[in-house]
Order: C-alpha cells, then structure tokens, then sequence
C-alpha cells in the first residue's frame, strides 16, 4: 500500500463530503496552523504502523495495521452540542471506506482541546493489510 495515495484518497474523500471544511494532511508545527475555513478543518494525521510477528519461514508473511487520525477542528460554534451532526457523518463516512480492497475500522473518538475559541475533536481509525515477499512473488498486498 502507497501511504501517500492513501493519504489522498482519504483527503478526497473528506473534501467531497465536507466542501465546506478545509482539508489537508496534518502540519508539522501544529501549534502554528491556523485554519482559513470559517466553519472548521480536518487534518488527517499518520499515527505510524504495528507489524504482527512473521507467520512463515519460507516468506515474509505479515499483518500490519496502519493507524490514522482526522483531527477536526470546529470554528464559530455555540456549544459542543453542535459538532456532533459533523462527527457523525465523518464516522458514517470512513468507516467501511475500502482502499485496495481493505476496509477502515474505527477506533476511538475523543475530544482533544478548545484553542482561542476552536474546537478539535480526534477520530482514529485503521486499515489492516497482509503483505507477503517471497522467493517467487514480488511484495504482494493481499
């Protein structure tokens, strides 16, 4: 799996369902990222890779589970009341989303800060590949 095609896709996806929203990869420096969007962001964040142990001696055989977080950030809002409508649909939007023929699970949600009047709310989610390399086949995802 291409990260960063996935990464994209994830971005597309979240444009075409929240064209209001600002959406991009998550910044570098953070605590200077100010969103242009007067309604809110999602900035879609790489939490890194777990590798399961190898299965086989003949080949690398092996599951990884790549871990992800869409940070939204809401502007303008009256009370926390009202970023739930936009949470729900970003659930309902990743989750069951297939890349590849593999499809994103949930994991946790949780409200992360109130900065300068924004809120920003945290999704997890993950997709779980199984790679294998071997002495007659070429990195196949399977």
């Amino acid at each position: 799996m291409n990260l960063a095609d996935f990464e994209q896709n994830i971005i597309n996806l979240l444009s075409q369902t929240f064209p209001e929203f600002t959406v991009e990869s998550f910044p570098v420096k953070f605590e200077e990222y100010t969103f242009t969007s007067p309604v809110g962001c999602h900035l879609l964040k790489y939490n890194g890779t777990t590798f399961q142990k190898q299965e086989t001696v003949w080949a690398v055989t092996q599951f990884s589970t790549v871990n992800y977080s869409v940070i939204t950030g809401f502007r303008g809002l009256q009370n926390y009341k009202e970023m739930h409508p936009v949470q729900t649909l970003l659930r309902d939007t990743l989750r069951g989303f297939e890349y590849e023929g593999k499809k994103i699970v949930l994991g946790s949600e949780e409200f992360l800060a109130e900065i300068n009047g924004d809120l920003y709310v945290g999704l997890e989610f993950k997709i779980e590949l199984f790679e294998t390399e071997g002495q007659d086949n070429d990195d196949i995802l399977v």
